[in-house]
């Protein structure tokens, strides 16, 4: 149970039922925007997984970068928000996955720190935006509603 009394449903357990409901015709609604975040901070992803579900979005968040890379080779994404650096795997191993199974998505990176060498690197796989650590909420959320459009 999450804090508001609903069952919480893992990534793929959301994404099962939404397939399952699209199948028999009972889904019906405006078309949400399918949002990733992945970041190893436990509360900055919490607090985005509801900052945006306020709007127009369906999110899955994780904390385990292995996770998000499972979900990006099963999924498509309107929006993908990305830590940089977590292990085992980092946001820029990330990037790459995305952009190999999905152009469109757009992709909002988020770091403390940007080396000018991770700069270039993050320009060749076309990130839409960088924002840096420590963030308004606010802040992403208007990114993601604009990149979204």
């Amino acid at each position: 149970m999450n804090a508001d009394g609903r069952a919480a449903l893992s990534g793929q357990e959301f994404f099962n039922v939404y397939q399952q409901g699209y199948e028999r015709g009972s889904v019906s609604f405006i078309r949400k925007i399918r949002v990733l975040v992945v970041d190893d901070e436990e509360l900055l992803c919490y607090s985005l997984d509801r900052c945006l579900s306020t709007e127009n979005c369906e999110v899955i968040a994780t904390t385990f970068s292995e996770v998000g890379l499972s979900l990006i080779r099963q999924y498509k994404f309107d929006v993908a928000v990305l830590d940089i650096f977590m292990k085992p795997i980092d946001g820029l191993e990330l990037v790459k996955e995305l952009r190999n199974h999905d152009t469109s998505c757009k992709i909002i990176l988020i770091s403390a720190f940007l080396a000018e060498e991770i700069k270039k690197e993050l320009e060749r796989f076309e990130v839409d935006e960088f924002i840096e650590k420590p963030y308004d909420l606010r802040l992403i959320q208007d990114k993601v509603m604009e990149l979204a459009k």
